[in-house]
């Protein structure tokens, strides 16, 4: 009985070898896991999420997305996403990326080294255009205003107050 046995897993172990192997690319499906932010913009409904970006057409569903095997998001954590008055829609990633939709891919934005530090630690956790087109950036180490030149930063460092984490901000009447 033994004989029997091992004389049929040899023989299939023959047989599986003679197979020819599969050959092709894998095809990755990523689960959005999380919705961290969303934009309501037009005829779309914009996703922040933990896997990319994702755009669903607001009369049919239809959706696409974008994560960092397809387009060039540079990091797949998207934290949060604005629009700025020309209808650009913009994200941050949890590990301080920022980058906006060109209407064909992502285009990294450039950050001046305080808020793109070594530190580990920082993590950005949201953007905000205010009625000046000037754009917001909270992140863990303080706040960060972009007006389309010049970056400009308020922590701990410039301006003496403990300034840490910046969670939201809010804009009144008169910006």
């Amino acid at each position: 009985m033994m004989t029997r046995t091992f004389s049929f897993l040899c023989a299939l172990l023959i047989g599986l070898a003679a197979l020819p192997a599969q050959t092709g690319e894998w095809e990755i499906f990523r689960s959005p896991e999380q919705v961290n932010d969303y934009l309501d913009m037009g005829d779309y409904f914009w996703l922040a999420t933990n896997n990319g970006v994702s755009r669903l057409q607001k009369d049919d569903l239809s959706s696409e997305f974008w994560s960092i095997e397809n387009s060039d998001l540079p990091s797949g954590h998207i934290q949060s996403i604005a629009v700025d008055q020309a209808g650009t829609a913009w994200i941050g990633t949890y590990d301080v990326e920022i980058a906006r939709w060109t209407g064909d891919d992502w285009e990294q934005i450039a950050l001046p080294e305080e808020l793109k530090s070594d530190n580990a630690q920082n993590r950005l956790y949201f953007l905000e255009f205010d009625q000046e087109d000037r754009l917001w950036v909270g992140t863990h180490t303080g706040l960060h205003r972009f007006d389309g030149l010049e970056w400009t930063t308020w922590n701990q460092s410039t301006t003496g107050e403990f300034i840490g984490d910046v969670w939201a901000i809010a804009f009144g009447p008169d910006g």
